[in-house]
């Protein structure tokens, strides 16, 4: 009796899920087991299409940096904690990351502070469509603790990205791609 209840009221219940990116269809809700899975069959098949559209979309943006960017993303991350570290020892010592020969971690992080301070002092720059007043933008005084290390981490971040892009520029036939215009065309002999 209680199963015939239960059946009859999600008989016509439907559901849909929604992403910024994709939103699925609508689907009917059912009762079942999938693959050992005590969830309705609908709602696995949902849940499956969402994350394999998620899955695409990362999987077609393009890798620029070879991970560097990254590396050097993450050892910014390391050494700002351990300069704010709340055990006051580590702080003392204020290690010194091994990141190679060409690039410091402490330089970085002294580079991108005076970048945000110089922002701050310049303003908000609008950037292509965004339009007036919709950004919302921390500011580096205003900033505390863990807002301040994501603040320097993506401004190391972007400072890799102009690097990329001027390197990219200089190669003035390999760089084509940064310019609009088409490649030289060379003759065929």
């Amino acid at each position: 009796a209680i199963h015939e209840v239960l059946d009859s009221y999600f008989s016509g219940l439907q559901m849909r899920f929604s992403t910024k990116r994709y939103t699925t269809a609508w689907d009917r809700l059912e009762a079942g087991i999938v693959m050992g899975c005590a969830v309705s069959p609908i709602l696995f098949v949902i849940v499956m299409q969402v994350l394999l559209r998620a899955v695409e979309n990362k999987a077609s943006t393009t890798d620029r940096g070879g991970g560097f960017e990254e590396f050097k993303a993450e050892k910014t991350r390391l050494q700002l904690m351990l300069k704010v570290s709340k055990d006051g020892m580590v702080r003392s010592v204020q290690p010194n990351l091994k990141t190679g020969r060409k690039w410091k971690a402490v330089d970085a992080i002294c580079d991108a502070e005076n970048n945000l301070k110089t922002k701050e002092m310049m303003g908000v720059i609008q950037t292509g469509r965004q339009g007036l007043g919709n950004s919302n933008v921390k500011w580096w005084p205003k900033a505390t603790g863990k807002i301040q290390r994501v603040l320097v981490i993506q401004e190391v971040r972007s400072e890799e990205e102009r690097n990329m892009y001027v390197k990219a520029i200089q190669q003035s036939q390999q760089g084509r791609w940064t310019i609009r215009d088409p490649a030289v065309q060379k003759p065929l002999t």
